[in-house]
């Protein structure tokens, strides 16, 4: 019952996780485009950017207890049927998952922020105008690369929801 808890929790985190990064790159940003005010847009972009950190540290902190339970409850398994393949994919799901945070940390808290503060200087000095473009390039770059890592991370949790995964059903 606890192993279904911790699973069902880890996979409604990782759907969060995912799904409020296709929100923000398939919704919120393409419909604050049109917005011709660029202190309102700025604002709304403010509001949801501070929701959608604290939301999205949350789902990973979740993501990050429930996979250590999850890790825990399967060692007992590795002891009695020690499978490579499933071995190999963890760790690439886990170096994925610490690439998925640490993209995550320079994004909410390096490059969103200083994106933010230059917007907020406003756009009359031309170079200032030129590198908040430049950020905000890198920033919708490093949101996709994001966003592929966390689709990665999803499929390999796809392959080890059952042994040999590599090989035909």
């Amino acid at each position: 019952m606890v192993e279904a808890l911790t699973r069902f929790v880890h996979l409604a985190a990782a759907a969060f996780w995912v799904g409020s990064q296709l929100f923000m790159f398939l919704v919120a940003v393409p419909a604050l485009a049109p917005v011709e005010d660029p202190p309102l847009r700025r604002r709304v972009v403010e509001r949801l950017s501070y929701r959608y950190v604290t939301l999205g540290w949350f789902a990973i902190g979740l993501l990050v207890l429930t996979g250590i339970v999850n890790i825990f409850d399967r060692g007992a398994d590795f002891a009695l049927d020690f499978d490579l393949r499933y071995a190999w994919i963890l760790a690439v799901k886990l170096g994925l998952a610490a690439a998925a945070i640490l993209i995550t940390i320079i994004h909410s808290y390096v490059l969103g922020p200083l994106l933010l503060e230059l917007q907020a200087l406003g756009a009359e000095d031309p170079g200032r105008a030129a590198r908040v473009a430049r950020l905000r390039r890198l920033s919708i770059v490093i949101s996709v690369l994001n966003l592929l890592v966390a689709l990665a991370i999803l499929y390999l949790a796809a392959l080890l929801t059952r042994p040999f995964a590599f090989l035909p059903a």
